[in-house]
């Protein structure tokens, strides 16, 4: 396990990617009054990786994305002082869970970037969606899991490590878990990289940037 933690953190110095880093910009932006509209930035919250994953076609998600910015919007989600990420998770929730074709994923793809801009990340839990989950019920040896899990189930195999990077570990090494640890392929980290970019099934020997939130792009 010692293995994966130090290749996760010499290839993965912080979890924004360039979807949570443009988001954060236009907030900034928009906090300051100087360009970005609420719609906007609501919008770059929504359009991640996990959105293009969508089962819709590609002329209904801009109405689909129109819909969530209005409910989101509606719900004052920019402005959310009501507490940690499962308060603003159920907020979220409530604003567009009840939209066709919006799930699990991108509803914690969605709140994740809104609580960056808030100062709001995982602490308790950790969310198993897509990645995450495969590679959790390889570690821990069970078929079946909800959609999170207390972030103590897994201190003993990621100490000390942050909800949001134990569950960027357990989607990009998914194919490196074993029960009760790392299996064999994980004594080649760190002497040829073979870590999948992102969540995806095909090898990269690059370094992996941040993990993206769905299974294959």
């Amino acid at each position: 396990m010692k293995r994966i933690i130090t290749d996760y953190h010499r290839g993965h110095p912080n979890f924004m990617d360039e979807e949570l880093a443009n988001a954060l910009q236009l907030y900034t932006t928009y906090k300051a009054g100087t360009g970005a509209t609420e719609e906007q930035v609501l919008e770059c919250c929504l359009t991640g990786n996990h959105f293009r994953c969508l089962h819709v076609t590609k002329a209904k998600r801009p109405l689909l994305i129109a819909d969530a910015v209005k409910e989101l919007k509606k719900a004052q989600i920019l402005s959310f002082s009501g507490g940690d990420f499962e308060a603003l998770y159920s907020e979220v929730k409530k604003a567009i869970g009840g939209i066709n074709q919006i799930g699990l994923l991108v509803l914690y793809d969605t709140t994740k970037a809104i609580g960056h801009l808030l100062g709001i990340e995982p602490v308790n839990y950790v969310y198993t969606q897509s990645g995450a989950k495969i590679g959790a019920k390889k570690l821990l040896g069970v078929k079946r899991m909800g959609w999170r899990l207390p972030t103590t189930v897994f201190a003993k195999y990621f100490p000390d490590e942050k909800s949001i990077y134990i569950e960027n570990m357990l989607c990009i090494y998914k194919d490196y878990f074993s029960k009760g640890g790392a299996n064999a392929k994980a004594d080649t980290l760190g002497v040829l990289s073979t870590v999948t970019e992102g969540c995806g099934s095909n090898p990269k020997p690059s370094r992996p940037r941040h993990r993206t939130s769905c299974n294959s792009k």
